[in-house]
Formats: C-alpha cells, structure tokens, sequence
C-alpha cells in the first residue's frame, strides 16, 4: 500500500484522526478489489435487505433482547421469547444469520448469537428513533428523486417548500419543519432524534482540538451575562456536552433554543435554560458570550440565511459577543461520504446544500496560515486580502482540525463571526447590519463585488 496510509501505531498511540484514517483506506481498499457485479450486490442486496432486517428488528425489539446476551451468545429460540411481542424462533434465526453476515451481530457457533457495540446502540431511542425517521419517513423523499427531477427539469431546488420532500408528502408550500409542526409532530420528534444519534460518539466541536473555548470564549467573559445560546440546538447534546465538559467553568447562564415541541423533549442538567424561540425572529437573549448555531446554515438558502443571522445581530454585544457557525464544508476532492450523503439529503428535504470549497463565489474562502499565530500572521493576511473577491471585514482566523479530511486548517474569520464552515451568498446585509449597529469594531472598509461569503 501507498507510503502515506495511516498507520495501525497511530490507533494504538490514539493519534487524532488515526481511526478515520484507518476506515477510509479500508473502504478504498474494498472498493479497489471489488468486482463490478460484487459492488452491484452489495449495494442492491446486502445492504437494502440489512436495513429492512434492522428496522424489522426495531419494530420486534430485537435489539433490546439481545443487550443482556453474554458474549457466548444464545439461540434464536431463547432470544425469541424476549422479543416484544415474542417471535418466531425460525424467523429470529433468519435475521440474525443475516445480521452476523453484515457484522451487525456476532456469530459465536452454530445459531448462536451476540450483540455487539452496533446492536446494542440500535436498542437505544435515539437509535431506535432513527431507524424509523430514515425507513418510514424520508425513504419515500429519496426514491423519488428520479420522478421529481423529471418533473423540474433535472435541476437542483432552490426553494425549502417545493423540493422532493414536498412532491413526496404532498404539501407544497410548507417547509419541512412546518410540516412536523403541523401535520406529523411526531415525525419531528423522531427528527429530532436523528440529530441526537448524529452527535454521539463523535468529537465535539468543543474539544480543545477543534475550537479553544476557555481561550476564545471563556476568558473574558462577564459572569452577569448568559455564557452561550444553542440557537436550533435540538433536544441539547451539544450544550450538554459544554456543560459537562466545562462544568463550573462556564461563566454564566447556558440557554437551549428550538421550538417548542422539540425543546420540551430535553432532559437537560437544570442550570440549562430551555426556551422555545422561532431563529427567524429577533433573538430575544441579549448580550450573549456566544451564539451557536450547529447543523443550522446548512438547512436553508442564502436569503434565509441571512434573515436568521439579521435577527441575532440586534442581541450581540459590540466587541463582545460572537456568532459560531458549525457545518460541514465539502471539499473539492476527496469528500467523505457522510458529506456528499448528506448534500443530498439536505436537497431532498430542504432544497438546501451543503457549502463547498469549489467555485467562484467561494474562491480565495480558504487560506493557509503558518502552523501557529505569529509575526507572520499579519503579512500574510495583508497579501491575501486583495485575493478575496467577496464582501469580508478580516479580524483574525480560526484553526481547526477536519475529522475528515484529518488536516489541520486555519480559516479566515471575518466580522467577528467565528465560522466552522462558509456559505456563500449570506454575509453583505450582515455587514451593512453589524456595522450600523456598532457590532464591528474597527470596520474599515467593506470590499463591495456583489457577491458575499463569511
């Protein structure tokens, strides 16, 4: 194999980005040695029947029956009976086998079985939760991608009420999220749930990797004021997790946003404050250290984007407060797959995309820095400057880690707003709006070519 594959010592020594690295170079590997028709069947076989066996073995609670199997394993028969409602041994038998085959199970003799790590999280909601929101409620939307793009023309939507999503449900002119609030509350719960599992066993953007928050946010901060708002935060696995991560070192008041129905399902530690708030009106928590937004840009065009930014601006505290922006940015090459999957999805329920690194509106976005903040810093800034050909205001930059790309990258931050990601098209009203209200500090000029990013 290639000199650069990660190396098994870096797993071993716990080096950032090894086990990722270690996953892609075996999905590379595979890839490289199947045969055309080997592929054909996995994608058309293997893995449509391993998704309706689980999401059979959800509905059956075949999961939750095997987390106290010890790891000899048990029968189909014995596992059988503690199904809800029982099942049929030969039937649990049938699944099970095809569930070892996919590594889902293990195999520990002859129809003897016993979970492992996957299986045990499929008996959880979240999990659980997922299964059903992927199979019932949105495998309708994606197979029915082809029918919608003949209908439109072959074009990606540019409108979150008239996508697939719409087609599919038969509800255009209402949103997504108004479709849960209106007409399926509890497939906005299970949505919900969705984000949840998404977040699990995944570095979190607050790891001392990712994004300094003692350094950026913490120090400095007024006790008086509310630390962070989680703007659209879900059922809060992100703020719970600063919570937990930083416990009595977080100055100030921890603040949940998302609608109601979805900010009721939180079981949040208690100094946590849940409040309903709709993002697109005017973010009633002012003063605020920060204001997150995760997995947020990325679900709405770049008018709506900008409305949702416009309604934070009036709450900042001028040279204080801070906008974070979490997303994915896809990369010119070499995507991963869990962001080329998602774009898709994001167009087929939203008629949104993800932001990427190509095109014009976004050249110049990225900038390499030296490894570490120095005299050089200013130099280099100056020189890039000129290069950008979009509305910035540069104040310093951000480095970050990619989980995906295993590369370490130092962004530009532009009026104060911290981005983990860009998206184009969002940032000349913000600017105007930050500026007029004396959130910039120091806003010299606004380099004007009618396009935007941040």
């Amino acid at each position: 194999m290639a000199t650069d594959t990660p190396s098994n010592d870096g797993l071993k020594n716990g080096q950032q980005g090894a086990r990722e690295g270690l996953l892609g170079a075996c999905s590379k590997l595979v890839a490289e040695l199947s045969h055309p028709s080997e592929t054909m069947l996995a994608l058309l076989w293997s893995q449509p029947t391993h998704l309706s066996i689980i999401r059979t073995g959800v509905e059956m609670k075949l999961f939750r029956a095997m987390i106290d199997v010890e790891p000899a394993g048990e029968t189909p028969t014995e596992i059988a009976s503690k199904c809800e409602p029982q099942a049929e041994p030969l039937l649990v038998g049938r699944m099970l086998r095809h569930l070892a085959a996919m590594g889902t199970v293990r195999g520990t003799g002859p129809d003897t079985f016993a979970p492992t790590p996957t299986s045990n999280a499929f008996a959880e909601p979240a999990y659980e939760d997922s299964v059903l929101f992927i199979v019932d409620d949105f495998q309708p939307a994606l197979n029915g991608m082809p029918s919608y793009f003949r209908q439109n023309g072959f074009k990606c939507p540019d409108s979150g009420v008239d996508c697939q999503f719409q087609h599919a449900f038969d509800c255009k002119g209402l949103h997504l999220f108004e479709y849960f609030q209106q007409r399926d509350p509890e497939m906005g719960r299970r949505f919900a749930s969705v984000m949840e599992a998404w977040s699990k066993g995944r570095p979190r953007w607050f790891d001392s990797e990712y994004y300094p928050v003692k350094e950026r946010l913490i120090s400095g901060a007024d006790n008086s004021a509310p630390f962070l708002v989680d703007v659209g935060g879900g059922t809060g696995h992100d703020i719970e997790g600063l919570k937990q991560a930083f416990g009595a070192d977080i100055p100030g008041k921890l603040v949940l946003q998302d609608r109601h129905e979805i900010v009721e399902l939180a079981q949040l530690d208690s100094s946590i404050e849940k409040m309903s708030h709709d993002f697109l009106t005017e973010q009633p928590v002012k003063g605020a250290r920060a204001y997150y937004l995760h997995s947020i840009i990325q679900d709405w065009n770049d008018e709506v984007n900008s409305q949702i930014l416009r309604a934070i601006v009036p709450a900042m505290k001028r040279g204080y407060s801070k906008i974070l922006i979490n997303d994915f940015v896809v990369p010119n090459q070499g995507a991963h797959w869990a962001q080329t999957c998602l774009d898709w999805e994001l167009m087929a329920s939203l008629g949104a995309r993800h932001r990427t690194e190509a095109g014009h509106a976004n050249k110049g976005t990225y900038v390499e820095y030296p490894d570490r903040f120095g005299a050089t810093y200013a130099a280099t800034l100056q020189a890039v400057y000129a290069g950008i050909p979009d509305y910035t205001v540069p104040t310093g930059v951000l480095r970050c880690y990619s989980r995906i790309t295993r590369q370490n990258k130092e962004l530009l931050v532009t009026i104060g707003i911290i981005a983990a990601a860009h998206c184009e098209g969002m940032l000349a009203d913000l600017v105007v709006d930050m500026a007029e209200s004396g959130a910039i500090d120091g806003l010299q000029t606004v380099v004007n070519t009618g396009k935007s990013v941040y």
